[in-house]
């Protein structure tokens, strides 16, 4: 399974027969506590594996591919007055104000009609918080 060892993928396949079935992954899933749960624990597996990630951020806890709420760059550079959800991209940025966040921004255009979005670096302090913070309150 990907996101998972071999020995834990050996101890989802119940039966021994080299696959895991629907029903294995069901009682697995059950097991981690649903769905949520089991792609948060694969995304940090599949973080921690990576050679090109530098874990997780220190300074606010937040790692690779988490959901987060942040302040974006507006006009002219400005912290945003609001929040947007974004993904984490990297959490090991430079900038010239030190370092950084970089962070994928979903937008839409004023009247709805598509979709865009902003990658930026923001300052580590723009993280208001993660999306696991925000689905324990």
């Amino acid at each position: 399974v990907l996101g998972w060892s071999s020995e834990e993928s050996n101890s989802i396949d119940v039966n021994k027969d080299g696959t895991v079935s629907l029903s294995e992954l069901q009682t697995f899933v059950g097991y981690l506590g649903g769905v949520q749960k089991f792609f948060e624990q694969r995304r940090k597996r599949v973080t921690q594996s990576r050679k090109d990630v530098k874990d997780v951020c220190p300074i606010v806890g937040v790692e690779v591919g988490a959901r987060v709420r942040a302040h974006f760059y507006y006009k002219n550079g400005q912290k945003s007055k609001s929040w947007r959800e974004a993904q984490v991209l990297s959490v090991n940025c430079h900038t010239d104000s030190g370092r950084g966040i970089l962070l994928e921004f979903g937008f839409e255009d004023v009247k709805g009609n598509s979709d865009w979005v902003a990658r930026q670096v923001v300052p580590t302090s723009w993280i208001l918080s993660s999306q696991e913070e925000t689905s324990l309150a």
